[in-house]
């Protein structure tokens, strides 16, 4: 059955669900925990996507990983298709953005975490308990998490979502990892995990630091415990996972277009995070299944802001997000049509205020209610609908954002309108090769009143409309191709006019415009020969607004070849990323400058000692491109070609 009407569900499904994954791994009542593919979701689950999403969905697996060798989660969110990364020595590090400027929601563990925790703590979660990274290149999966952005100086809503799903072990295994590399870098991880019966346990432990680069105040250093567990049977699933982190880091120092490095000296210390998720899934019978999960996350660091000439103050800032989940999912007899509906709570509090409102307190509460509905045709056709109303509440906050801090106006007990979401999509198995599908999608989302505005304007809300046709073909062992082309027209779409402040405190000044955008992806991936595996990847996007069309690079390819030989296994990784600008009106801080056009190389090297222990060579840059992704009051380099050597041993 089909619909195209919102309901406030009842509930929301848990988090991830899988055998070899993440949280719920629920199975179907005759099947074991292990059974469940890696990769792949219950039916039930509201991480599952549809097969009209899968052309616009990629999953990077623990072997991908392991083959790439890279230095942190975000060097493989990097290789998503469609994907850019940006980073600046700043309070907020790490950027995600999908398709030109669309930002990226994360899940960790079937819990959302939002941009102010992330962008701060992500690079030290560890990579050996990840089971894959799945890259949702559009935000019409209406049951995956919000379409509105909340926790955010910008208000912009999701393009997309990162879903990062951790480790179930089917069996005992421990292995234990050891490395050093340039700028005196090393790491030590252990690891364990083992299944006993129905139930299954992890227990990870990794130690990082690095000295920098002489002068670039780009140290760090990090101490973390990820501990997991679950149970499954014929009719109950549940996962209970926890990890916490804790170290310092300090922000790399900024290079001016003048090339004056600057003089700031900031950096957290302490830096900690704390995250848990729980998730209980229960199949009452073949045909209903009820999903509950709930998350909790805090990060809270001391930010030190001295420069080379003098001591300056400290400023402690605390960052809570809890979440909760209910859904039920209702699939039929023939297994031909799954139902689902659930409710999204996620309550954010910064008691502190952070970033660019340091001691200001924010708090808001956002409910989400969706409901989804998929059906299969026949042996070649699916079709799918889905929509979504998400409503916040600002208990506390200011109407606008600006280098002081100050505000016209204290937010205290507001509702900001609706925001709705509609999608349709269709799958259709053409033969043995070809899979055609297609979506259609309709959102509304309003705009933040706390939004830095030209001439202090209220802007009206942004209307989406999205178009996307996929095809993917398997010709054979050899060949995998998958096309997508979408069409993105925006009404109303906020663009940064020019920014206002000085370093640290420079807040983007809002304005609207209505804007199309139009792209392509493609993937290939096989074998060229017996020992030999490639994956190429291009995506291609263009904006007929000036401003919009300017800041993205246009053209991004990748390139991951991977031979395992006899001797020694060999993995080579190429990214190449248009050049594109930071602004179109040049400020006094913000001059217009270049960044991207680069081409970065990874290559590694790994012998099998014996069957249990592996030595990698690795070198990361090795063409040594001294990139950079953002200017904020001064240019963030690339460090440069980097080397090290890893030891690892399985028992």
């Amino acid at each position: 059955m089909l619909f195209s009407a919102t309901l406030p569900a009842v509930a929301e499904e848990s988090t991830d669900k899988q055998s070899t994954e993440l949280n719920p791994v629920l199975v179907t009542a005759k099947k074991d925990i292990a059974e469940e593919p890696s990769g792949t979701e219950p039916a039930y689950s509201r991480l599952a996507i549809p097969q009209s999403g899968e052309a616009g969905t990629q999953t990077i697996t623990r072997k991908d990983i392991e083959a790439m060798h890279p230095k942190d989660i975000i060097d493989v969110i990097e290789q998503g298709l469609g994907v850019t990364t940006t980073f600046q020595g700043r309070k907020n590090l790490n950027f995600f953005k999908i398709r030109g400027n669309g930002s990226l929601g994360l899940i960790i563990d079937g819990i959302y975490v939002p941009q102010t925790q992330s962008g701060r703590e992500l690079a030290n979660f560890p990579l050996e308990v990840v089971e894959s990274v799945q890259i949702v290149r559009d935000p019409t999966m209406l049951t995956l998490g919000p379409v509105s952005a909340f926790s955010s100086t910008q208000g912009s809503p999701n393009g997309g979502f990162i879903v990062i799903k951790t480790r179930k072990p089917t069996k005992a295994e421990t292995e234990v990892k050891a490395s050093y590399g340039t700028y005196q870098t090393y790491s030590f991880n252990t690891y364990h995990g083992e299944k006993s019966g129905n139930s299954y346990f992890v227990a990870d432990f990794n130690r990082y630091h690095t000295a920098g680069k002489d002068d670039w105040y780009n140290d760090a250093s990090s101490s973390s415990l990820y501990l997991k567990g679950g149970y499954a049977d014929e009719g109950l699933t549940s996962n209970l996972s926890l990890f916490y982190d804790t170290g310092s880091r300090n922000f790399q120092r900024g290079v001016t277009n003048t090339g004056a490095m600057s003089t700031s000296l900031w950096g957290y210390d302490p830096l900690k995070s704390l995250m848990l998720s729980f998730d209980i899934n229960r199949l009452w019978d073949k045909t209903h299944t009820t999903s509950f999960s709930y998350g909790f996350s805090k990060t809270w660091d001391d930010m030190h802001s001295d420069t080379t000439t003098a001591k300056g103050s400290t400023f402690p800032e605390r960052d809570y997000l809890r979440e909760f989940n209910l859904s039920h999912a209702i699939i039929s007899d023939s297994g031909k049509n799954t139902l689902k509906f659930g409710n999204q709570t996620i309550l954010w509090h910064t008691p502190t205020g952070e970033l660019y409102y340091a001691g200001t307190e924010r708090k808001e509460e956002f409910y989400g209610y969706y409901i989804s509905d998929e059906q299969k045709v026949n042996d070649k056709l699916t079709v799918d609908a889905s929509a979504r109303i998400d409503r916040k509440h600002i208990s506390k906050g200011i109407d606008k954002y600006n280098p002081s801090g100050a505000s016209t106006q204290v937010i205290s007990d507001m509702w900001m309108n609706n925001a709705t979401s509609y999608a349709l999509g269709a799958a259709y198995k053409l033969d043995s090769v070809y899979k055609l599908s297609t979506r259609l999608a309709y959102s509304r989302q309003p705009a933040d009143a706390f939004m830095s505005t030209v001439n202090n304007a209220s802007l009206d809300p942004e209307v989406r409309f999205k178009y996307e046709l996929g095809i993917n073909a398997d010709y054979s062992k050899n060949l995998h191709a998958g096309l997508t082309l979408f069409q993105h027209n925006i009404d109303d779409y906020k663009i940064v006019d020019h920014t206002v402040g000085t370093d640290p405190n420079i807040v983007n000044v809002y304005t609207a415009a209505d804007v199309k955008q139009h792209g392509m992806e493609l993937s290939l991936d096989g074998k060229l020969a017996d020992r030999l595996k490639y994956y190429l990847s291009y995506s291609y996007i263009r904006s007929d607004n000036a401003s919009d069309n300017a800041t993205m690079p246009h053209n991004v390819y990748s390139l991951r070849l991977t031979h395992n030989g006899k001797a020694f296994d060999t993995n080579l990784t190429l990214r190449t990323v248009d050049s594109y600008k930071n602004a179109i009106k040049a400020t006094k801080n913000a001059p217009i400058v270049s960044l991207g056009g680069y081409t970065r190389v990874d290559l590694n090297f790994s012998k099998m000692l014996n069957p249990e222990t592996k030595v990698t060579i690795y070198g990361r840059n090795i063409t040594d491109q001294r990139y950079v992704s953002t200017y904020n009051s001064g240019y963030y380099y690339d460090v440069g070609a980097v080397y090290g050597v890893e030891w690892s041993k399985k028992f």
